[in-house]
């Protein structure tokens, strides 16, 4: 019986990841705190080779309200998805940099993660789980409000960079910058799409009609998103509350090439809470995603490095909670 109510707790545990002493550390400004697994090849919360190592937030919180968590059932960090928090995923769409030119055994570029070996495969697969060869080395420098992460990759194939990432809350304001940097030390140039998965999952609220998605902008899509959200003037919501396993997928089109459209709101109208997010490059590419228990448009951005050449992008969060909500109406 002890066994079997042990074996019991054990997976309960897992299921939301706790119990696996991953290393993580937590930053606050006083206003917002945030708790941030840190990056490691043997004991991090991910091993995989589709998201940025770095920066994954597990949980933020403000006046009481939370931002992220854990959407999925069972966490596995070799899991493709298995991750939380605004994270990166670079190369998208099309293969990784440096796969179409690497013969198999070969090593192409996972910015974020490392080289990885190109296996024998019909063709090169986002969510597959590639062997790292090289993870390069990962610095973490945490100040009060302030962590930075830093990952040095040596050449292979031609290709290097020193990347970083630098999640700072705002003094005195609820607001959160995620600051980013890469600079190519290779002899190949890098030229990368990336977009910023945001994972939102604020208060615990599925996909629903409590939440309300506001843009810049007039947002078009090609498809009806399965009948399970519309979009309303510079609107979308929620036809109704996402099943587990639904899928709400969509390209959207009306942003123009002004950095004034890399923008976007969240609110959860039945608790007040909220977040206005806004990049500072244009955007490529939006695609409107949401799953039960996580959702976020993707807005990806063009990145081309050329050798000793270095990009900075930045994306800014700002939480609030309504007037309304927070007068008790």
């Amino acid at each position: 019986m002890r066994t079997a109510l042990t074996v019991a707790v054990y997976l309960a545990a897992c299921l939301h990841g706790e119990g696996q002493n991953f290393p993580s550390t937590h930053i606050s400004n006083g206003i917002v705190t945030a708790d941030i697994y840190l990056p490691d090849p043997v004991k991090g919360s991910y091993r995989a080779t589709r998201f940025d190592w770095s920066g994954i937030i597990r949980n933020l919180t403000y006046r009481g309200h939370t931002f992220f968590g854990q959407w999925y059932e069972v966490h596995d960090p070799l899991t493709h998805d298995a991750i939380t928090g605004p994270v990166n995923i670079f190369d998208t769409p099309g293969p990784a940099t440096g796969y179409a030119d690497a013969r198999t055994g070969e090593t192409f570029l996972r910015i974020g993660v490392g080289h990885v070996e190109k296996p024998v495969e019909a063709a090169y697969r986002e969510t597959n789980l590639y062997k790292v060869v090289d993870g390069g080395k990962w610095v973490v420098d945490e100040k009060p409000g302030r962590i930075e992460f830093r990952q040095e990759l040596p050449a292979r194939s031609g290709y290097a960079y020193r990347y970083s990432k630098t999640i700072s809350l705002a003094a005195g304001e609820p607001v959160m910058i995620l600051s980013q940097e890469m600079t190519n030390t290779g002899s190949k140039p890098i030229d990368t799409t990336v977009f910023n998965h945001g994972f939102f999952q604020i208060d615990s609220t599925p996909a629903s009609p409590d939440l309300l998605w506001t843009f810049p902008f007039e947002p078009r899509t090609t498809g009806d998103f399965g009948g399970m959200a519309e979009i309303h003037g510079r609107q979308i919501l929620y036809s109704r509350e996402l099943h587990p396993g639904e899928r709400v997928l969509g390209v959207l089109q009306g942003y123009g090439q002004t950095v004034a459209d890399h923008a976007f709101s969240l609110e959860n109208r039945k608790t007040g809470a909220g977040v206005r997010v806004k990049g500072d490059r244009p955007v490529t590419k939006m695609t409107f995603w949401s799953r039960r228990m996580a959702y976020s448009p993707e807005a990806s951005i063009h990145l081309h490095i050329a050798p000793g050449m270095t990009e900075r992008w930045q994306t800014r969060y700002e939480f609030y909670v309504s007037a309304k909500k927070e007068s008790g109406r």
